[in-house]
This record gives structure tokens, sequence and C-alpha cells, in this order.
């Protein structure tokens, strides 16, 4: 028989072993659900994933588009429409009594030359007239102006003129819009300034024009607004703003006569010429700003009385070969100014006959007797 020891020791057994299988079964199981991590399994944390955009990392810019269309008068670019509007050049007086001037600094290229008694008149070029509330005081005309009107392909604006102006503009067909001819008023071509009509000796210097009054004038005349190819640039534009290699010009002195002398002073903040007569900054009234420009051109041009004119007027040669300077970014080099005739637009021309480059930007066109020198002077010149 088997002993109830023997017994005993084999239950033991049994509930032993089947305490183990159970363990064992237990342990599989969770090994099966989560396996423990080991020196060679990375934690679930470390395991390598796709990089994902970082918010901080740096955006690449998204470069400007290249513009399309460039102003005419400027060189800067420009909407479309504005390549095909047809310039007018308005006739500015410039006598001391008659400032403010207003509007002319909207103006993409302004002229300026003596007439009779060393005053000088401007002529102030436009292709974005439509809007302007007040351009003036305008003046009579001068037959050498047309010339200049004609570089620009522009209508010619004045109020009254000499009589060679008037005779240039009868033998050559001159389109014009004349104050003294179109009607005149409220809302009309010209109109005159009520605070300026009711100053002593202010009449004469009282007409002005808005942007709808040019308007106006011209579909008065029946002309064109539009053009319908784009317009011819004033200039041969540089592609890269540059800086000619010549003289420094940080202030320019254009001794035009005895009554004015323009100086155009170089602001290195800006790139421009800002520009001083009687003394004190040119202000445009209608913006209230001094008139700046990119480029200041000198033209030298024969000047002399004209025979038998009882006012003292004068004749200026503005076609053939002419000399002159080219004042951008400080610096200042020789040219040359080359016009065939009465309507052919003017060239511009480097010392080697090349066509000058000129920088985008505003212009101011100083034409001065070829009698006379233009001051240019640099830093070394401002210390002495």
């Amino acid at each position: 028989m088997i002993s109830s020891k023997r017994r005993a020791y084999g239950f033991i057994a049994v509930i032993s072993a089947a305490l183990l299988l159970c363990s064992c079964s237990s342990g599989a199981q969770s090994s099966s659900a989560a396996p423990a991590p080991s020196s060679s399994t990375p934690p679930a944390s470390s395991v390598s994933q796709r990089p994902q955009p970082s918010s901080s990392a740096p955006t690449l810019p998204v470069p400007e588009p290249e513009p399309e269309f460039f102003d005419p008068l400027t060189g800067l670019p420009c909407e479309e429409e504005q390549t095909l509007v047809r310039p007018v050049a308005v006739m500015i007086n410039n006598l001391q009594k008659a400032l403010p001037q207003s509007g002319i600094g909207e103006a993409g290229i302004i002229y300026e030359c003596m007439t009779e008694g060393s005053i000088t008149r401007m002529l102030a070029v436009f292709n974005n007239y439509e809007g302007i509330e007040k351009i003036g005081p305008v003046r009579s005309a001068r037959h050498y102006f047309i010339d200049l009107a004609y570089n620009n392909g522009a209508y010619y604006i004045h109020y009254g003129g000499s009589p060679q102006a008037y005779e240039s503009i009868k033998k050559n067909g001159v389109k014009d819009v004349d104050g003294m001819t179109v009607p005149n008023g409220e809302g009309k071509a010209f109109y005159r300034d009520p605070v300026r009509v009711k100053q002593k000796g202010m009449y004469e210097h009282s007409a002005f024009t808005t942007g709808e009054g040019l308007k106006y004038g011209l579909e008065y005349k029946k002309y064109e607004l539009m053009s319908d190819e784009p317009l011819e640039p004033a200039f041969c534009f540089a592609e890269k703003e540059y800086t000619p290699d010549g003289e420094e010009a940080l202030k320019v002195t254009v001794p035009q006569g005895s009554y004015v002398t323009p100086v155009f002073e170089y602001d290195e903040k800006t790139g421009e010429y800002l520009r001083f007569q009687f003394g004190k900054e040119h202000i445009d009234e209608l913006t209230g700003e001094q008139l700046s420009f990119k480029n200041v051109f000198v033209i030298y041009a024969p000047q002399n009385n004209i025979k038998g004119d009882t006012a003292g007027r004068i004749d200026v040669k503005l076609t053939g070969e002419l000399s002159g300077l080219y004042i951008t970014n400080g610096a200042a080099v020789p040219i040359k100014y080359v016009k065939q005739s009465l309507k052919d637009p003017a060239k511009y021309c480097a010392e080697d006959g090349s066509e000058l480059k000129v920088n985008p930007g505003r212009s101011f066109v100083n034409v001065l007797s070829s009698s006379k020198t233009a001051k240019i002077e640099g830093k070394e010149d401002n210390k002495q």
C-alpha cells in the first residue's frame, strides 16, 4: 500500500505543477501584449519618423513679379494705360510774385528756359494729369518751348502767347490748347483762382487748369486722348540704376539770369536732387512738398534778342547738336543734345556719341544760355 506520506507528497507535486503551468501561461500572454524593452530595442519615442516642418523654420521670400509696363516720361513701372496716354506740356509762370505753383510736382519732366527780362518759364510735361486738382499758374506761349513739347509728343497747353509763338503754331500745325480761344470758367479748360483775382496785380497770375480741365480742352479741340500704341520713351532708360563715372555733383547752380538762379542739392538719403529758387525751397502748393528729381540736365543753347521786338523777347536755338551735362546720383558727365528739327524728338548722347543711359525717375531739364556755365560742386568745394 502506498503510505499516506507518499500520497501527500504526490498531491503537493500535482498542485505545484498546476500552479507552475498557470504561471507560464500568464507570462506568455503578458509577453505577447507588451514586450519588455531591451538594451538593443529603442523606446517607442525614439523610433525614427518622417521629419515634420518646424514652425520656426525660415520661409523663402516670394520674388516680386517683373514689371511689364514702364512710364514713357520717367521709365518707372506703371499701369498699361499710362503708356498710351498722350502727354500734355503746360506753360508754367515762374515769377516770384506768381508763387506758389501747383501740381507741377506730378510732372514726369520739367523744362526751364529764359524768356524776356531775365525771367524764366517752365514747361511741365504730364501723362498722369487725370485727377490733379490744380495746375498752374498757366502762362503765355513762347515759340522755342514748342520745340521742347515736341520732344515728348505732347499737346502744347498755354494761355495766350507771343507773336512768334502764334506764328509757329499756325505755320507748323501745332496741336495746342489756348486759354484765349477755348471756353473757360468752372468746369471748363481754365479758371481764375478766386483768391488771386481779388489781390492787387495778381490777375495775370491767376489762370489755372485741372486734370479735368485739360481733358475738357483736348476734347474741345477734338484731339485724341489715347494712343493706339505705347509711346516712345523720353530717354534711353537704364535697365539698372547706376552712378556715372564723372565729376562729383552734390550741388548744381544754374545761373539763368540776375532774376533767378536755381540750385539743385543732392539728398543722399533719397538719391534725388532737391530744387531751390529765390533762396528757398521750391514747394508745390498742392502737396506741400519740395520738388525733387532723379535726373538733372543742363543744355547749353544759343540765346539772342529778337531784332525789332519791343518787349525784349529772345530766340533760343534748340535744334542741331548742343552740349550739356547729365547729373544723377551725385555725379555729372558731359553729354550731347541732338535735335534735327522742330517736330523731331531730341536724343541725349554720351560724349562718344552713344545713346545716354538715363536713370528711371523724374527729370528736370535746364536750358541755359551757351554764354554761361553751370556751377558743379562736390564735398571738397563745400569745405572751402
